[in-house]
C-alpha cells in the first residue's frame, strides 16, 4: 500500500511539473509605429495588424533590438480595403528570437498592431 501511495504521489508531482511549465502566449501593448516588442530570448507566434482600409502596410519582423537584427520572415504585405482592415500573420511552430523582437512598419496611413510571443 505504501508503494502504491508513493507511486501515485510521484505521478502527481510529474503531472504538476509538466502542467506548471506550460508555455503561455503573451501579447504586446497595441503599437502604432516601429517598436521593440521584447528584449532577450522570446518566441514569435504572430502579429495582428489593423490599418485604415486604404493604405497598404508592410511589416518586417526582426530577431534583434533594431532593424539591424536578422529578419525572421520575408517582408509581410497587408493590402487594405474597406472590408479588409484587420489581418493576422501567424507561425506554427513559433520562431525563436534569441536577442529580442523588433517590428518595422511602413505605411502612409494609420495603423495599430499587436504582437504575440512567449518567453
Amino acid at each position: 500500500m505504501k508503494r502504491i501511495f508513493i507511486g501515485i504521489l510521484a505521478m502527481l508531482i510529474v503531472i504538476a511539473a509538466v502542467n506548471g511549465s506550460a508555455q503561455r502566449v503573451l501579447y504586446s501593448a497595441t503599437k502604432d509605429a516601429d517598436a521593440l516588442i521584447i528584449t532577450g530570448a522570446a518566441e514569435f507566434h504572430g502579429i495582428t495588424v489593423t490599418g485604415d482600409g486604404t493604405n497598404a502596410i508592410t511589416v518586417d519582423i526582426h530577431n534583434g533590438l533594431t532593424t539591424a537584427g536578422e529578419k525572421i520572415a520575408p517582408t509581410l504585405n497587408f493590402y487594405q480595403s474597406a472590408t479588409t482592415k484587420t489581418q493576422t500573420y501567424s507561425v506554427n511552430p513559433p520562431v525563436y528570437c534569441g536577442t529580442g523582437i523588433y517590428v518595422n512598419i511602413t505605411t502612409s496611413g494609420t495603423i495599430s498592431y499587436t504582437v504575440y510571443y512567449s518567453n
